[in-house]
């Protein structure tokens, strides 16, 4: 982005797009939407000038961060598990990356091959964790009613109760480390 605009002005202008897609309670307003009306008048560039540019970075740079990664050996078992029960699964990401990059990730932890029912991403939603508008617009187009779903993550940080957010009335669930199935060792209800 350097040719384009300066460091010391595109990180700043970059956190706070990135932070003004977080606080984002519009559902008339995508997180891409939001975050193009914040970041580009910060930069003094238009989105028609830039946005190539970020579409090549996804296109050519951003798979090379892969390397920085690391790939949880259980997670291909439990999402098959998942599908195996036949549950509809989704990938609930916090929506804050382009849909290329959720499906890159999704490559890295060699998991994109499974038919999952809704991929989050900036493009196509309209809000972000840990909104409980985030949550329910995925219970909302995926056909279901919160208290169907059920939030599975690999730590406590990224499925706590704080980040589930609060009144949604998804359940939440950690599997046991190591774990090949869908149990969990811990489980509590947001509603």
């Amino acid at each position: 982005m350097a040719p384009y605009v300066a460091p010391e002005k595109f990180i700043p202008a970059l956190l706070a797009a990135t932070r003004t897609m977080v606080e984002n309670t519009d559902p008339g307003v995508t997180n891409q939407q939001a975050f193009v009306a914040d970041f580009f008048p910060r930069i003094g560039r238009t989105m028609d000038e830039l946005m190539p540019v970020f579409d090549d970075f996804y296109a050519t740079q951003f798979g090379k961060l892969c390397p920085q990664t690391r790939r949880l050996p259980e997670a291909r078992s439990i999402v098959q598990a998942a599908f195996d029960a036949g549950y509809d699964v989704v990938i609930a990401t916090n929506p804050l990356f382009p849909d290329t990059a959720i499906r890159q990730r999704l490559e890295w932890a060699d998991v994109a091959d499974f038919p999952f029912k809704l991929v989050t991403s900036y493009e196509t939603m309209h809000f972000s964790k840990p909104h409980p508008e985030y949550y329910l617009e995925i219970a909302r187009r995926i056909g279901w009613q919160p208290g169907e779903c059920v939030m599975v993550g690999m730590t406590g940080a990224t499925t706590s109760r704080r980040r589930c957010a609060p009144g949604c009335g998804f359940t939440g669930s950690i599997p046991a480390p190591r774990s090949t199935g869908i149990r969990s060792s811990r489980a509590w209800n947001s509603g």
